[in-house]
């Protein structure tokens, strides 16, 4: 094996090591650098592609890697739009450089994975991976959020406003209330990631997987097929019982199609079928009893299963808005959620970050090009589906078993990746739960459980599992349906597990000895090696360093924060924006911390009756200082509501507070904004009404009161409780609409 393959197996786990759902903010950009840069190296050498066997060597033809280019330069193209429409910026150079890694890494496959004991060792990687991470997932439900609940109610309590805001916790009502309903009610495992749909998708892979090793016990005449049957079954119940846990729908369908393919592969008598479905009923049965008996599942999880399913649909129509505004270049990499507010149906609450469906993703994020690239994919995916490999089943199977021998090289990968992660964590700081690191189940520490398991697992899954090429694309498709009802191309690890898969699935053993060399030329490669280095070095440029810098000066900031010193701290955010100029979300914080200090301040200027010069020069100088974070805040982010709707709120405040009323038409100004472009959330349209009622408007006071307690009442029949208005607010609405107001005539 290559030390070139080695590395790839080690930036692989890394993939599977940190929440991916943080690639929209450049958590993982210094693991596209080390990815792209492999891909360089990898390029610029000549893999020797002779090996002992020549069946055994992959042939790959350069239409396979066609949708991965396409998707990625959708993209870059998707990118460029949001640049020219002040979108988002940080955001979609951050995706668009990961999904030029992923492309990268799985050119790199091509190019590395020559034999059928190369796709092996990375068959195991993954199937160990994923049995590590369902045992953390598992301590996760069981142990953890225990522990958890009972940090966070001795915690919470005495933290102040800075101190929610950096571990995390929404300071406002219903954000606070829906953040607690899921920290202490939420038991779904999430493993490494942010998200149980995440992992829900990586384990459904590996139990596809591994379900395929079951079947292939069927095949082999070792005398240790008994040892065979019991370490498959062990490490299927595992991995599977952690999948019922994770309570994702998508991932448990996707499971079931991928496990469907992998019998319709299959060439067997009506006995061995049966026994099969025997056998797989059993274990089904087997971990949902579990799952009943421990509570760790209930009827809830069926019976809100349509539910769930509507609620994607009116996720799909909003899309579909999204798209029909711009439907050449989409809304942009990691752009949805501004653009998908005006569209969103009034039935549905969330504010999602994607479409929740793969193909409308892809649109989204790389224009028609990376929709036509997705669709690509799916065609030559079905095609490769039920396309025989050659060789991969009998006695060829033994004998790759006996040649095989990957647990020393994934060990070593598994121990190394972790080596580097821990090193980077500290490199960056330290584990972000630092203080509570006391208690191991709550620390970052649990992740070792991950290597640990996996490390453990290898040596029995090297000798006792043989997983056929064949499933590979059982595995893919049954991403591929995952990913048809869950977000995918904004969080990285699944993007990489789909497209990595793809890449092997294409892969050929039995085409004639005259095609090996197919996609080899003098030229390509080291084409290919510059764009990598550049790809890099833009990479480390226009995204590592910024948020390196950024992240650095707002931990700066929080620390001043604690100690008080809010001028310190406000220099450390101007320097923080300064060394990441297009970050949306270092603006939004710096804003909300700037309205806090300003509402308290404003408090105390109408406590105080006689309003000294210092107090009422002060308020202007907060309000001043507010408003222009604001304002830095919009011209960021264009089509975002959250500099208005704070600009508005601020200006209203200090026009109640110096009896300016004049003001009042700038705050109605913003918040007509923010309803036009976000025009069913009944918030909103409760505060306009009251600025309009304030203003003396009337008839437009009238009109927004009762499109407010319409869409409350919508917000109530649908259970959203988040999205509750208070009852006081409920009031003043009903006096509005029934000319009971007391309002002030507009100045």
């Amino acid at each position: 094996m290559s030390r070139l393959l080695l590395l790839f197996c080690l930036l692989l786990t890394l993939t599977f090591l940190w929440p991916s759902e943080g690639a929209i903010n450049g958590d993982g950009l210094h693991w596209v650098v080390a990815w792209l840069f492999l891909a360089a190296v990898g390029a610029w050498n000549s893999i020797p592609t002779s090996v002992d066997s020549p069946l055994e060597r992959q042939r790959f033809r350069l239409l396979d890697i066609l949708p991965l280019i396409l998707l990625g330069l959708g993209f870059w193209l998707s990118t460029w739009h949001v640049f020219r429409v002040h979108g988002d910026r940080r955001a979609a150079l951050n995706l668009s450089f990961e999904w030029t890694a992923i492309v990268a890494a799985c050119c790199l496959a091509v190019r590395l994975i020559r034999k059928r004991s190369d796709l092996q060792l990375v068959v195991n990687l993954l199937v160990t991976l994923g049995i590590g991470l369902s045992a953390m997932g598992i301590v996760q439900h069981h142990v953890t959020y225990v522990h958890r609940a009972v940090w966070y109610q001795q915690q919470v309590g005495h933290a102040s406003f800075s101190e929610l805001q950096r571990i995390g916790v929404p300071t406002d009502g219903p954000g606070r209330a829906l953040f607690e309903g899921r920290l202490l009610d939420s038991t779904e495992p999430v493993g490494t990631f942010a998200l149980a749909n995440t992992l829900g998708g990586v384990l459904a892979v590996v139990l596809v997987l591994l379900a395929a090793a079951m079947i292939e016990t069927f095949r082999s005449v070792d005398r240790r097929n008994i040892l065979c049957w019991i370490v498959v079954a062990t490490y299927s119940g595992v991995v599977g019982y952690c999948l019922l846990l994770t309570k994702s729908r998508t991932a448990w369908v996707g499971c079931a199609l991928g496990v469907g393919v992998l019998f319709l592969q299959q060439r067997r008598s009506l006995s061995v079928w049966l026994r099969l479905f025997v056998f797989g009923g059993t274990c089904i049965a087997v971990i949902s009893s579990v799952g009943l008996v421990t509570g760790a599942i209930d009827k809830e999880v069926l019976l809100e299963a349509p539910k769930s399913l509507q609620y994607r649909l009116f996720y799909w129509v909003g899309a579909t808005g999204v798209i029909s505004e711009s439907p050449v270049w989409g809304s942009g990499p990691g752009n949805f959620r501004q653009a998908y507010l005006a569209h969103k149906v009034a039935e549905s609450s969330e504010e999602i970050l994607d479409p929740h469906n793969l193909f409308f993703d892809a649109w989204c994020s790389g224009g028609l090009i990376g929709f036509v690239g997705i669709c690509l994919l799916s065609v030559f995916l079905l095609r490769n589906m039920f396309r025989p490999s050659g060789g991969s089943g009998g006695a060829d199977a033994t004998n790759v078993r006996v040649r095989r021998l990957t647990g020393r090289p994934v060990i070593v990968a598994i121990l190394s990746a972790t080596m580097v992660f821990l090193g980077w964590r500290w490199f960056s700081g330290g584990p972000f739960w630092d203080f509570v690191s006391e208690d191991f189940f709550l620390s970052e520490n649990l992740l070792l459980l991950i290597p640990t398991v996996a490390c453990v697992s290898v040596l029995l899954v090297d000798r006792f599992v043989y997983v056929p090429s064949t499933a590979i694309r059982a595995a893919a498709s049954c991403l591929l349906v995952h990913l048809l009802g869950a977000g995918g191309l904004q969080i990285s690890v699944l993007g990489t597990l789909l497209f990595v898969l793809y890449t092997l699935s294409s892969f050929r053993w039995d085409l004639p000895e005259k095609t090996i060399n197919s996609v080899t030329s003098y030229n390509l490669p080291r084409v290919a090696a510059a764009f990598c280095c550049v790809a890099g070095i833009l990479a480390i440029a226009f995204g590592v360093l910024p948020v390196l810098r950024s992240e650095s000066a707002v931990a700066l900031a929080e620390f001043r924060l604690s100690q008080g010193d809010r001028s310190a701290a406000d220099l450390a955010f101007d320097e923080a924006i300064a060394a990441d100029q297009l970050s949306v979300r270092l603006r939004q914080r710096k804003v909300e911390q700037m309205a806090y200090e300003f509402m308290k301040t404003a408090g105390r200027y109408a406590q105080n009756s006689e309003s000294p010069d210092v107090l009422r020069n002060g308020l202007y100088d907060e309000f001043r200082s507010a408003v222009d974070a604001c304002d830095d805040l919009i011209e960021a982010d264009r089509r975002g509501v959250l500099g208005y709707v704070y600009r508005g709120q601020i200006t209203a405040i200090m026009s109640r507070a110096t009896a300016d009323f004049a003001m009042l038409n700038d705050a109605v100004d913003d918040l007509r904004h923010v309803v036009d472009t976000y025009p069913t959330n009944a918030s909103h349209q409760t505060s306009l009404a009251l600025l309009y009622d304030e203003v003396g408007n009337k008839n437009l006071a009238v009109g927004f009161a009762t499109s407010a307690l319409q869409q409350d009442e919508l917000n109530r029949s649908w259970g959203h409780a988040d999205r509750y208005l208070d009852g006081d607010l409920v009031a003043k609405l009903k006096d509005i609409v029934d000319g009971n107001s007391n309002s002030r005539q507009q100045l």
